[in-house]
């Protein structure tokens, strides 16, 4: 087939797609003369409708008929691509050719091996397949992994990227023709698991880990190459950008179960790979076979749950010691101390004879001394270590030793710290405790990405340590991490391992428990369930720890986040303040995990119509925690959003932009522009410019807001319905006219999904609102609705807020028009306290001053 038959063809399958199927054999005859080239069409979009979802790869070169345009040529030795001389072709796939380069610049020689997309394919999935490989090899830096050189688009719009040249061989190949030993396969296979350990890192997901993917170099080591059907664990959105349901791009014979059947993919599918290539590269003698069991396993829960466990259990296996994946018998952990000690069997079986006649109880009660010993002994030593460092740090900012080291602040000084722990390499205990407190320091500083990359560090030499505890530890730590930057969807899976775990080790009424409880508790959709956990947390806390106590402060606080997101105000209010009474006895009221249920407690007094103590309660904890963390973190970015929505609602739209703004400055930093909580500040942004007049840019903010939830993919259905019902607030506050069909269906969707009252309060005002603006609206379903809205107020403590009031005002709108007349002493007290409120309809209240007979504020 000819490229020119081959872009027509390809013309007339894409416009054949786009149309339903009973009209493209029309579309076929009218638009293609040439019976030949019809058939063909029709057997690749036979082809494609055979597949679950259409890629090019997975489709058109499906086609025998197709398949020889893999072998058409789209570049030529000698051709200039931006600054790179193609020199001769490594390999040409469906997707593209990828060729050995040369760069020339001023001198500059570099050698690249340059990815080129074929340019007569044009579906935009591909290219925007492409440009994903290229950022994916830009976030990863690792000496066994091929580097991106540079990247770009050629003139004629075909994207290119050029990694870094590796003249390898593939890893089966190489331990073939090198004749290696299983040891020395063994620790080839390691090294791989480190390597995809730290793409899991950076979640990023190889999806296709097979030799031809890992060349060895001359001198033996390991380099991991095509990134190219990789998939972001960050973002479910993400990921389904690059490759959506149902697409086959893999290696059939090496593809996990979940690959296979079109399930989500997780790190577990990198680690069914690496089962795959140790079964190929050692074979299963052994502890092997159990290893490769579990790698292999069919249920992805089951197997290792990381690349860095399987390859610890590989070095135990190497080290002669009992692998996890085998049952942890007192009879298999004999049986491989043996193995470990042949030499010394006989003697032992003799001297363990005369023992067992020879007091066994007073060997017991020395070897309890020794054990008890030996931890005192090692427990100075680190203590020691750890001081030590500690000291030599603190000496390298005095400047009589280091000049100009005065200079470097706490930024600084915790950088040189983290520098300065891998020389600790004797002591992976010390090294796990100084990495968690610097993960902890950044934390606090809300350098969230900086807090995972230590957390690993941490867990890495925990796990080679063998500190089980303290595994667990940072694994619950580093879920919550997950929590903090990912969001819940990403993390319920990672927090619901660690409270089973937990539960597992310490038991079900353990403290430890108890913290993994309340970790996974935000993480739930479900308002019963959080309230189901949060009742057996509490009967744990009153177990472990007599008040006052933190463990029950943090129980309260996240019952009052649970009550109020349920709009429950007055049981928010209450919890929030016997968490207050628990960590002012136990902290002290400028503690951070005190200043966070302060904050708490604000939000529930603005949310409550309380302004004057939410600003006097918020300005204090500002105040506090610019003092105590510092400017640029999470918890000053939440007080100021709840400053700026607190000012939006009093009517002084300037202050409430202004604290917005620089709420967001922070938020985009720490969280970057796609995170929930970024949406959520940057709508209350666009409702605030609205207020301040400008409604065109904050409704188009807000509209761009709610597009970005949806497309994150993991947004829950109640926060959605609640930012279109602020949006159409929004309209309604700059005195537009709101549609009521479009009021019904905000009210019908949130009375599916929320369980939040004050949101449905809110969502039948603006129904109501939206028929009275209406003149021949039907006034009795007003009515119902603002009475229904006024009962819910009532109920979830919004008596005082100038919500009600302005409901009333409605209420009494809606009356006349039915012929009742107001009381107008009542109804002018209402107007008063509906006037202060800045989000008020201003189209309802002209109405309510013209029943009561008053001019009313000018909005």
């Amino acid at each position: 087939m000819t490229a020119t038959r081959w872009r027509l063809l390809e013309d007339l399958f894409f416009r054949a797609l786009e149309l339903p199927e009973e009209d493209r054999d029309r579309f076929l005859e009218r638009e293609c003369e040439d019976a030949a080239l019809r058939e063909e069409v029709r057997a690749t979009l036979t082809a494609a409708s055979d597949e679950r979802a259409l890629t090019v790869e997975g489709s058109v070169l499906r086609s025998e008929r197709l398949a020889e345009i893999a072998d058409h040529p789209i570049a030529v030795s000698g051709q200039d691509v931006g600054p790179w001389r193609l020199v001769h072709l490594l390999g040409r796939g469906g997707m593209g050719e990828v060729w050995l380069a040369e760069r020339r610049n001023a001198g500059f020689e570099q050698w690249g091996a340059l990815k080129l997309m074929r340019a007569g394919w044009r579906a935009a999935a591909l290219v925007e397949r492409f440009e994903r490989e290229r950022q994916l090899l830009a976030r990863l830096t690792h000496p066994n992994i091929a580097g991106l050189l540079d990247g770009g688009i050629t003139a004629d719009g075909v994207p290119f990227l050029v990694m870094q040249y590796v003249d390898g061989t593939p890893i089966d190949r190489w331990c073939e023709e090198s004749s290696l030993s299983n040891r020395e396969r063994l620790r080839l296979f390691r090294t791989l698991c480190d390597v995809v350990q730290y793409a899991h890192t950076n979640l990023v997901v190889h999806r296709d880990l097979k030799p031809s993917n890992i060349l060895v170099t001359s001198d033996g080591r390991p380099m991991l190459l095509d990134f190219g059907i990789a998939k972001l664990l960050a973002s479910d959105a993400e990921g389904a950008a690059v490759t959506g349901e149902g697409e086959a791009l893999f290696t059939p014979e090496r593809a996990a179960p979940e690959q296979r059947l079109g399930r989500p993919l997780t790190t577990a599918t990198d680690v069914w790979a690496l089962g795959v290539l140790l079964r190929e590269l050692a074979g299963e003698k052994g502890e092997l076979q159990a290893i490769v069991a579990q790698a292999l396993h069919e249920e992805p829960e089951r197997r290792y749950r990381s690349a860095g466990e399987l390859g610890d259990d590989v070095d135990r296996a190497l080290a002669g010691l009992p692998v996890r994946a085998k049952p942890d018998t007192l009879r298999y952990r004999t049986a491989r101390f043996l193995r470990r000690n042949r030499g010394a069997t006989v003697s032992a079986a003799l001297i363990a004879t005369l023992l067992v006649t020879f007091g066994i109880s007073s060997w017991r009660s020395g070897r309890a001394l020794e054990h008890e010993r030996d931890a005192a002994v090692a427990a100075r030593d680190e203590s020691d270590r750890v001081s030590g460092f500690l000291v030599g740090l603190l000496e390298s900012t005095n400047p009589r030793v280091n000049p100009g080291a005065d200079s470097l602040g706490v930024r600084g000084l915790i950088r040189l710290g983290e520098e300065r722990v891998d020389d600790l390499t004797d002591l992976p205990g010390v090294r796990v405790k100084l990495w968690r407190t610097f993960a902890e320091l950044r934390r606090t500083r809300s350098e969230l990405t900086e807090e995972r990359a230590l957390l690993e560090r941490a867990l890495s030499d925990a796990q080679a340590a063998g500190r089980e505890d303290e595994v667990l530890e940072l694994e619950s730590a580093r879920a919550r991490n997950s929590f903090n930057l990912d969001g819940a969807a990403v993390a319920r899976p990672l927090l619901e391992d660690a409270l089973h775990r937990t539960e597992v080790r310490y038991g079900p009424e353990s403290p430890e428990t108890l913290a993994a409880l309340l970790d996974l508790q935000p993480a739930l959709a479900d308002l019963d369930a959080r309230r189901d956990l949060l009742d057996r947390a509490t009967r744990i806390a009153t177990i472990c720890s007599p008040s006052p106590s933190l463990g029950l402060a943090r129980v309260w606080n996240e019952r009052g986040n649970t009550e109020w997101h349920a709009g429950n105000l007055p049981a928010a209010a209450d919890a929030y303040g016997r968490a207050l009474s628990e960590l002012d006895s136990v902290l002290g009221p400028d503690h951070p995990h005190t200043l966070v249920v302060r904050n708490n407690l604000a939000a529930t007094q603005l949310r409550a119509g309380d302004f004057p103590a939410a600003e006097r309660t918020l300005r204090a904890v500002l105040e506090s925690r610019r003092r105590v963390l510092g400017d640029d973190t999470i918890d000053v970015a939440t007080t100021l959003q709840n400053l700026g929505s607190l000012y939006a609602q009093t009517g002084d739209e300037r202050q409430a932009v202004e604290r917005l703004r620089e709420a967001l400055r922070i938020l985009d930093v720490v969280y970057g522009p796609d995170h929930v909580e970024t949406i959520a500040a940057r709508s209350d942004l666009g409702r605030a410019l609205v207020l301040s007049g400008e409604a065109e840019t904050g409704l188009a903010t807000m509209d761009a807001m709610y597009a970005r939830a949806v497309k994150r993919g993991d947004s829950e259905p109640w926060w959605l319905a609640g930012l279109r019902l602020r949006r159409l607030e929004a309209e309604a506050n700059a005195g537009r006219t709101i549609r009521i069909d479009a009021a019904q269906v905000i009210r019908e969707q949130l009375g599916k999904v929320s369980r939040d009252r004050e949101s449905l309060a809110r969502a039948d005002v603006l129904l109501a609102s939206a028929i009275l603006a209406d003149r021949g609206g039907d006034a009795s379903a007003a009515v119902a609705a603002l009475e229904e809205a006024l009962s819910i107020q009532e109920s979830a403590g919004l008596a005082a807020h100038p919500m009600h009031a302005h409901a009333r005002c409605a209420l009494a709108v809606a009356r006349a028009r039915n012929g009742v007349a107001p009381d107008l002493a009542t109804l002018e007290a209402d107007l008063v306290r509906a006037e202060a409120w800045g989000l008020s309809f201003a189209a309802v209240l002209g109405d309510a001053n013209a029943l009561a007979g008053r001019p009313g504020r000018d909005r």
